[in-house]
Order: structure tokens, then sequence, then C-alpha cells
């Protein structure tokens, strides 16, 4: 339907009461409050409609539609007809009485041959007020694809402009190519239609803000102000920052990414302070302004205190010079510079807002990136969670000084030793009594060789053990999750699923891994040792495990069950140990899998 739709709720029509019978209301002259004209109405919509289709006409573009929803009310006989007949050139019917909608419609109608219009096709959508919502679904069925529609707020109940709100938030984000033209209401003290598009619009606002701070998007922000010439430069360069945050975080790209968190952070402080400052200049220039000639004793500062600011801030200006009317006009004048728009003063509204959501200041970067690794799993976002875990976790540790830099270190580029920190937990070889840090993990070999970069603080050994444990686990997770080298098959891996009380066979969870990200973290921020006890027995079942994958790959039999593994056990470190068995039940697997059995 590439139609130009008016759409709008059909507000009733009261009679008045009087001593010859109920009587219609008295027609009034409207007009718009920037193109003017005049628009006669009695019922609530019809001074809007009016001017939609003549707006329509002269732009060329018609309007073809008007679809309402109706509610029963307005469809029952209460107009007198022959007070309709007496008011509505060519109207006529033989009954008593007509409805709300039949004389708004023979209203349209007369409106649309006195100015030589199309009158539109009308078309009712039942309308219950007491459950508003259940007129939606053939609301959106009548609106269709390419079509321009137009509403006016004015008519029916109070809250039906919630469900038009609705409705037009459903026609934004349902037909592709329909668009939002002029939100009308028709002011009844003032006799004015006023255009209320930018209330609207606040809407778009909050829901872009939402995106950003509970799922990282900044697109719709970036559509919100795009090619608005009237936005401040720290809004401009808030939008920016935050662009620039999301655009990394979707495409995974985290190299300095806590520089990007910091950008938006202080770009919220700059936003604050400036549109803060300029929204109370504007304050006070307005308190001025509104006491020139009645200084009022209920505000908080009177029409002389805000004067002596006022000269304060222009201090090579003579306002005495000035007095009335002139003196309101020069300081109107100096006002606008610090005027606001309304999208922005909602913004600026809602900095606390977005502050509170959005990943906390810190004192230094390493507990930065752990809380915009925590932010990203609390946020419907685990693969960037995952990946900045694998990738910044060993800046991290070494920063918390799990590991020391040797001599050689300073040695390297710059390339080079970020590319060794960010491997430091992964070339943490899980040996018999201990964590080692090895030179590498790909070849034997390197395992058994001592990296030459770094070493092990030993006094922190028993920490760093849960530590290795969920990097080695959620290494892999993350890989198999992107389609990357597993790394499911090292004896690693199978140590950590063993003491982490994990089936290699279980499939991930959205839920499950998210919480394994936030003990990982926790692991981290509230350090556990691990005791040599808890360490050989995931050792003793990590062995057996992998020994039974190793047989299934080369013989392609199934997997035995694993549900024994699931049992728990508590050591010194109070980690749960899912596969740290005793001996009687570790004799009996053994005797049933040792050899190969299935």
């Amino acid at each position: 339907m590439n139609d130009n739709i008016a759409l709008f709720i059909l507000g009733n029509l009261f009679l008045k009461d009087s001593d010859e019978g109920r009587l219609l209301p008295d027609e009034a002259c409207y007009k718009h409050e920037t193109s003017g004209g005049s628009l006669p109405g009695i019922q609530a919509n019809e001074a809007p409609i009016e001017y939609l289709i003549q707006s329509g006409k002269d732009a060329g573009k018609p309007v073809t539609d008007v679809i309402y929803l109706c509610p029963d009310s307005c469809l029952a006989p209460n107009v007198p007809a022959a007070q309709a007949k007496a008011i509505i050139p060519g109207f006529s019917t033989t009954d008593d009485a007509i409805s709300t909608e039949e004389f708004f419609l023979e209203r349209i109608r007369s409106f649309c041959e006195a100015n030589d219009c199309t009158m539109p096709t009308a078309s009712p959508v039942p309308f219950n007020p007491l459950r508003p919502a259940d007129s939606l679904d053939d609301l959106v069925e009548m609106l269709g694809t390419g079509a321009h529609i137009s509403i006016d707020i004015t008519g029916g109940p109070r809250d039906a402009v919630i469900l038009l709100t609705l409705a037009a938030q459903i026609i934004k984000m349902g037909a592709k190519g329909t668009t939002i033209g002029e939100v009308l209401y028709a002011n009844f003290n003032e006799k004015t239609i006023y255009k209320q598009n930018n209330s609207f619009d606040l809407i778009d606002l909050v829901n872009a803000i939402d995106a950003f701070t509970d799922y990282g998007r900044a697109d719709q922000l970036k559509d919100f102000f795009h090619g608005n010439p009237y936005i401040k430069e720290p809004t401009k360069r808030l939008c920016k920052a935050m662009e620039a945050f999301a655009d990394a975080l979707t495409l995974c790209q985290i190299n300095n990414i806590e520089d990007k968190v910091l950008q938006v952070q202080q770009c919220l402080d700059e936003m604050e302070k400036a549109l803060g400052g300029l929204k109370e200049t504007y304050k006070l220039y307005t308190n001025a302004i509104e006491q020139i000639d009645d200084d009022s004793e209920i505000r908080e500062q009177s029409f002389l205190e805000a004067m002596d600011e006022i000269t304060a801030l222009n201090p090579a200006k003579n306002f005495t010079v000035y007095a009335g009317a002139e003196l309101a006009r020069e300081l109107s004048k100096l006002r606008k510079p610090a005027m606001i728009n309304r999208a922005e003063l909602l913004f600026l509204s809602l900095i606390p807002t977005i502050r509170e959501k959005f990943i906390p200041s810190t004192v230094d970067q390493t507990s930065l990136t752990l809380e915009l690794i925590k932010w990203c799993s609390n946020h419907q976002m685990v693969v960037q969670a995952l990946c900045i875990y694998r990738e910044r976790i060993g800046q991290c540790l070494l920063e918390k000084g799990y590991f020391v830099p040797l001599d050689a270190a300073d040695e390297l580029d710059e390339d080079k030793r970020s590319d060794e920190i960010c491997d430091l937990p992964l070339n943490c070889s899980f040996e018999n009594r201990s964590l080692f840090l090895c030179a590498g993990t790909k070849t034997k070999k390197l395992r058994e060789t001592p990296n030459a970069y770094f070493e092990l603080d030993r006094s922190r050994e028993g920490q760093l053990r849960l530590i290795a444990i969920w990097f080695r686990y959620l290494h892999a997770t993350r890989n198999t999750i992107v389609h990357a080298d597993g790394d499911r098959g090292s004896f690693a891996y199978f140590f950590s699923m063993a003491f982490l009380g994990k089936d290699r066979d279980e499939t991930v969870e959205i839920e499950t891994l998210r919480g394994d990200i936030l003990e990982a973290i926790m692991a981290i921020e509230k350090p556990k040792t691990v005791s040599r006890q808890d360490w050989q027995d995931a050792r003793s079942a990590a062995f057996s495990d992998l020994n039974r994958y190793k047989q299934r790959v080369s013989d392609g039999s199934n997997r035995a069950d694993m549900s024994q593994y699931a049992q728990s056990g508590q050591g010194e470190s109070g980690t749960s140990l899912g596969s740290a068995l005793d001996s009687e039940t570790r004799a009996k697997l053994d005797a049933m899998f040792g050899k190969g059995e299935n």
C-alpha cells in the first residue's frame, strides 16, 4: 500500500445540554502553529485531519486513506440528524440521529468538496478502550509497505496517545519503506494544531540509549542524530565515542578496547559538564526575562540576583540602558547560544543512568578489563567476553603480579612482547604437583622448555592454579565457538574439565557459559588457593578421561557414559571437583574402561 495515510483514534462528540435539548458544540477555527490557515472543527479530530488532507493536496501527495480506531460509543446514534443537516451542506438522512463516526465523515466530505480535495477512503478498526492492545493486530495489518503515515493524537480517551505511540513504534520496525509523517495535536483552548514529532522521537532516543547500555549497539543512536545540525559538539563527540566502542566490540577488535571504554566515559563527563552549564545559563536568562515586570518571591533567585549574575557573565555590557520589552529582547539574544534542543536535554538527563548501566569507572586498567568482561557477559555478548578474556587476561595477571618479567623481556619489540603476555596463561603447563611456565604449548619440547621472558611468582602459584584451569577451559570453549583450533584434545583441557566437574560431551549453554566467565573473573578478583591434593585428584581423573577420548578417536566407538564423573568433592580451596573420585569409584572405572571396553 504505497499511500499517504492519516491514522487516529476517533474521539466522542460531546453534546451540550440546553433548554432546547442537547445541541452540537460550536464550530471553532483552528490554525497550524507554523503554516497558519483556517480549519473548521466541531469534533476533536476534524481540524488535524483537514490539515493533513489540505497539506497533502498542496504537496501533490493527497491523503488516500484515513484509518481510525473506532470505539463502540462512536457508533451509537446520539447526534441529532436535524442539527447535522443544518451545518453540513449536502448531507441528507431519514434517521432521527446519526453516530459520531457518520458525523465526522460527513464533515470531512464537506471540507473536501469545499476545498477541491479528494475524499480519502475511510477504514475503521474496532477499538475497545478497556483492551486497547487488542486492536494492534488489525491496525498493523492495514498499514502496508511503503506507506507514509501521519498521526493525529487529539481524539480518544486520555491514554489513547500510548496506543498510538505503540502503533508508531510498530510502524517503524515493521513494513519496509513505511515512514512516519507529522504527528499532530489540536489544542482546544488555543485553537492551534501543534506538531508533536519531537516528543514522539524522544522515544527513539530512549530506545537508542537502551540499545547501547544493554547490548553495546550504537547504530540507533547514530541514526537518531544523523544530519541534525543543532546538536552541540560534546554530544557529537560522545556519539562518535559510543560508535567506535560499539563497532570494535561487534567485530571483536579488542586491541585497545579499554581505551575506547575510557573515551566513552570521558565524553560522558564532558557532555554533562558542558551541556549542564548551558542548561543553567539558559535557566538564568529565562528566570530574569520572566521576572522583568513581575519580580516573584517564590523563585529560588530574584530578578536582581539573576541580573547580577548576568552582568558578571557580560562585563562589557551595560544593562541599565534597557528596560521592559527591550531588556527582554536583549536577554533573549544572549540566551540563544545556550539553547539545547529537547533531545539533547533528555540525553543529558539520562547520563547518570548510562553511567550506572555502562562499564563502571575504575582505578586502573586491569580492573577496567575485568569490568568490561563482566559487562559483556551480563549483556548477551558472551562471545565478545570470551575474546576479551582470552586476549587480555595475560596482561591483567602480569599487572597483578602472578608473572614476573625476566631481563630478556626488555629486548622484545612491542608486538612480540604483547603476544608473549597474551599467551602467558596458555603457556602454563599442568605438571604433576604444580604449574610450570613453559616456552609454548605446540610441541612436547616447547612444553618442557622454561619460558625465556617471564616466570611464575611461586608465592602465588597456588592461586594461579584455579585461574589457569578456568583459562584453559574458556580458551578451548571460545575457540570451538568461533571455529578455531578447539584445543579440546589437550591434557590441560581434560584437566580443567575434571577439576570443574564438566563433561566434554555436554552442549554449551549461554547462561551456563556466562556464569563460567563470571566465576573465572572472580578467581582473579578474589583468588583462592588450590591444594596439591585437589590438583592430584583432578590429574588422575583427567588422565583416565583423556585416554578414553583418544581411544574413541582411534577406533570410532562411542564415548562411555561419564555421568559418574559428575560427582562433587570439596578440596581445601572449597572448589567443586566434579571428577575428583574416591579410590573405590576410580578402581571400578578403571576395570570398566581401562582396557578400552565400551
